[in-house]
């Protein structure tokens, strides 16, 4: 069966060297380095210096493009690094879509940093003053960059629990949980009407888009291309989805308080997200990423 995440293009390395070589040839491409592929984007680091992305999907091209609009603006009014694109490559011929170069910035995503589950709180503070910033942005001032809303309705929840039930099935049929009854009972409790919040958000903020150090504090923050206008309980469930109790706590006397409603949205947003990075990351064989989703659902639920 096909997935989602399951490309259309092939990428490799001499075509991105063939590439760089045609439409920026100042950059002398001497290394091209495969980092990783995502749902969306094939990751290579050339020079050992920058970071090209490129799309592995069509559906991912709109999320390229709402990037290279956006960042530039946005990495203006943000606490936390992030690297704006520098190099806007156009289709061709032997490559269909738009791609962009960037800067590399200081660190790794956490789950390819070798320290104990219990650093993670070491971002706490920052992520609390990122998303602070970011959530505190003037919409109609952010609107003018083209920040499209929420089009795909991330906390539809008519649309998003079906969905989630289906990767707690695949999770429990391949036997990468074994309790899937704290899904079932967050399910139950959910609202019959969310009262609206639009806030500017980066809108997939789990622990493959940012970046920390060996200590476990935030670096950098990558992969813009879902930022929209939305719930602030998208960005939120990072809290519940990566950082511990004691983290917890110290982002919200950072971040300031939410209410029950945001709350809630915030855990089943992480849990859906870390339960379709769990099924994905088994799918491909990637142990770090199964093991960095497990850590996330236990620190949720004892699964």
């Amino acid at each position: 069966m096909n997935q989602p995440w399951e490309a259309d293009v092939q990428i490799t390395q001499p075509l991105i060297r063939a590439l760089l070589e045609k439409q920026f040839p100042e950059l002398r491409p001497d290394t091209v380095r495969f980092i990783a592929a995502g749902w969306d984007n094939a990751v290579f680091c050339v020079n050992e210096r920058y970071i090209f992305r490129f799309p592995r999907r069509k559906a991912a091209v709109p999320c390229m493009e709402t990037e290279i609009e956006v960042l530039p603006e946005l990495a203006r009014h943000i606490p936390v690094a992030t690297s704006a694109p520098a190099w806007l490559g156009r289709p061709s011929p032997v490559y269909p879509y738009p791609f962009a170069g960037y800067v590399m910035l200081p660190g790794q995503p956490p789950h390819l940093v070798d320290f104990d589950p219990s650093k993670r709180a070491a971002a706490a503070e920052d992520l609390a003053d990122f998303l602070a910033a970011l959530h505190g942005l003037a919409i109609k001032e952010m609107s003018q960059t083209g920040l499209p809303d929420d089009i795909i309705g991330r906390l539809n929840l008519e649309k998003r629990i079906p969905m989630l039930r289906r990767y707690l099935h695949d999770a429990v049929s391949s036997k990468l949980i074994e309790e899937p009854r704290p899904f079932e009972e967050m399910i139950q409790n959910s609202p019959t009407k969310i009262s609206p919040r639009t806030v500017v958000v980066h809108g997939d903020l789990n622990f493959r888009n940012f970046l920390v150090d060996d200590t476990g504090r935030l670096t950098g923050v990558i992969d813009w291309g879902d930022v929209h206008l939305g719930h602030a309980a998208v960005d939120l469930a990072i809290v519940y989805g990566y950082l511990p109790e004691e983290g917890r706590r110290r982002f919200y006397a950072r971040y300031g308080p939410v209410d029950d409603e945001t709350i809630w949205l915030a855990k089943f947003r992480a849990a859906y997200t870390n339960l379709y990075l769990l099924v994905y990351a088994h799918d491909i064989g990637d142990e770090r990423q199964l093991l960095a989703a497990r850590t996330a659902l236990d620190f949720m639920y004892d699964v």
